[in-house]
């Protein structure tokens, strides 16, 4: 414990059971079984202050994993409701992707914004051309991607 230094405090409703970090934000996903509340929220690291949504758009069930994307400014959360969901960094939904099954894990796998999932120990891969939104895929085509 005495290694442990004290970056920085933030208020969450729940504990946090997923991080990951977002360029200078920190994405955190709160599971609360109890009272059926699994939340996304990201905080600013620099800039200090939280982006948040309404829960309306929030997963149905647990928040399995995150994954970001800096290129891009997006991660993806995965959960055991059967979906994947890509928020921006600012927190705002930008799409749901129902699967027909319980994702335990996702990843970016391209620098195009390619998905990898996990799914019953199988691998699975969701082309980025499938689910991003088309603002997206219009930038990516003025990005130069090496082969």
């Amino acid at each position: 414990e005495e290694s442990l230094m004290l970056l920085w405090r933030v208020f969450l409703l729940h504990p946090p059971s997923v991080m990951a970090t977002l360029q200078q934000r920190l994405c955190v996903a709160s599971n609360h079984a109890a009272t059926s509340n699994y939340s996304i929220s990201v905080h600013g690291l620099i800039n200090v202050g939280t982006f948040s949504h309404t829960p309306d758009v929030d997963h149905m069930d647990e928040v399995t994993h995150l994954s970001c994307m800096d290129s891009l400014a997006m991660f993806v959360s995965s959960s055991q409701d059967g979906s994947l969901r890509v928020w921006n960094a600012d927190n705002e939904l930008l799409r749901v992707v129902h699967l027909n099954a319980q994702p335990q894990a996702v990843s970016f796998c391209s620098l195009l914004g390619s998905l990898m999932i996990a799914i019953k120990g199988h691998l699975y891969q969701i082309e980025h051309t499938s689910y991003l939104p088309k603002h997206l895929l219009q930038m990516l085509m003025s990005i130069r991607v090496p082969p």
